[in-house]
């Protein structure tokens, strides 16, 4: 398991394009790994990649990158980065988590919910499947029900939050 830094420059407009468009900064993510297996699953899950972008204090713009393989980031434009990228194995981290552990972390997550749906009995009654769409959940308290449906789902207890809202545009 490896995990990645990348100081991104603001002023390059493949990272502006990269930070407007999720599609094409997952796209830019993915060339730093070896092409797939043609018969596999998609990149993101063989490779095991999850990442996500910050904003310290002082405006500075990071990416992390997780991944279960090395990256290889030389193809980025020069510009790309203010700050040459950086890397280092993690797995051994991972190994010393045990159950009952208190971890402290940030998340940033899009809470959303499906409207729209039909239900299984409404299915079997004949009316054509929907997978409706998602719509953001806007209000704190809902956010924190989702929140909370999520510990319940995978098994882990929220002890403190606090919400911080992020508009990135």
């Amino acid at each position: 398991m490896y995990l990645s830094r990348l100081t991104l420059n603001p002023a390059s407009r493949q990272v502006q394009r990269d930070i407007a468009d999720c599609q094409a900064l997952h796209s830019t993510i993915l060339k730093a790994f070896p092409l797939k297996a043609a018969d596999s699953i998609d990149a993101r899950e063989q490779f095991g990649v999850l990442y996500r972008t910050d904003v310290d204090s002082k405006g500075n713009m990071y990416l992390y990158v997780q991944s279960h393989v090395a990256p290889d980031w030389q193809f980025l434009r020069p510009d790309y980065t203010a700050a040459p990228p950086v890397f280092k194995p993690i797995g051994e981290l991972y190994e010393r988590i045990t159950s009952g552990m208190f971890l402290g972390f940030t998340l940033c997550a899009n809470t959303t919910r499906k409207t729209g749906t039909t239900s299984k009995t409404e299915r079997i009654q004949g009316v054509q499947k929907s997978n409706g769409r998602r719509v953001f959940l806007t209000r704190s308290e809902d956010q924190l029900e989702w929140l909370e449906r999520k510990a319940q789902d995978y098994g882990f207890k929220v002890l403190v939050v606090n919400l911080r809202h992020v508009d990135y545009k």
